[in-house]
């Protein structure tokens, strides 16, 4: 029986946080989350996901810099980008993460579909259990 699969969620808005979680476990995966960069490059260091799905404008350490810490980390850790940009603010940032590294990038608002999805083609092929 295959584990399931093990994704951390980052995203300093709880809202967001607690509706990803819900519609994630609901669809089976082993769902954890981070409130900040910070949150998210410590829980990577002890307990690695599989998949890692970050926003990128947070307070204090930004998904970009977060994208960087865990590419230095684990060059095969799968992470998904995901931005709404919010007023005012240019997409350039989620532009720019899948040359910084992101296996995928994600504007908000998006469905839970297309998250899944993503998350579907960035394991693919690498579960061998």
């Amino acid at each position: 029986m295959k584990r399931p699969i093990k994704i951390l969620i980052a995203d300093d808005n709880e809202s967001v946080r607690k509706t990803l979680s819900l519609a994630l476990r609901a669809e089976g995966l082993d769902v954890r989350t981070a409130v900040d960069g910070t949150d998210t490059v410590g829980q990577c260091t002890f307990d690695r996901p599989d998949v890692v799905a970050c926003d990128i404008f947070m307070p204090g350490k930004d998904g970009l810099e977060v994208l960087r810490e865990l590419r230095a980390l684990d060059p095969n850790l799968k992470i998904i980008m995901f931005s709404g940009g919010g007023p005012g603010h240019l997409m350039t940032p989620l532009m720019m993460a899948p040359h910084l590294g992101a296996d995928r990038a994600l504007e908000k608002p998006f469905a839970i579909e297309e998250l899944l999805e993503a998350i579907r083609e960035v394991v693919e092929g690498i579960r061998a259990d």
